[in-house]
Order: C-alpha cells, then sequence, then structure tokens
C-alpha cells in the first residue's frame, strides 16, 4: 500500500515538474522570438533608411 502512494506521488510529482519545465521553455522561446523580431525590424528600418540616403 505504501509503496502504491509512494509511485503515484512520484508520477503526481514528475509530471508537475515537466510542466513546470515546459511553461519555461516556452516562455523562454516566445522571449527569444520577440527579441529576433524586433532585430528583424530594426535591420528593415535600417535597410530603408540607407537606401532612401542614397
Amino acid at each position: 500500500m505504501i509503496a502504491l502512494v509512494f509511485a503515484a506521488w512520484n508520477c503526481f510529482l514528475g509530471n508537475f515538474v515537466r510542466t513546470l519545465f515546459l511553461r519555461r521553455r516556452e516562455e523562454e522561446s516566445l522571449h527569444y522570438a520577440s527579441i529576433y523580431s524586433h532585430s528583424l525590424v530594426k535591420s528593415r528600418e535600417a535597410y530603408r533608411a540607407v537606401e532612401e540616403a542614397a
């Protein structure tokens, strides 16, 4: 009976940690995507400014 309780607890804890890990990875991915998107926008603006000046 105790082994069953520990097995269930282990399963619950594993799922909880996995969910936290995946949520954190998703947040980081969205953050990096936002930075990359911002860089692309700034690069495009710089390219247009150079082309207009030329």
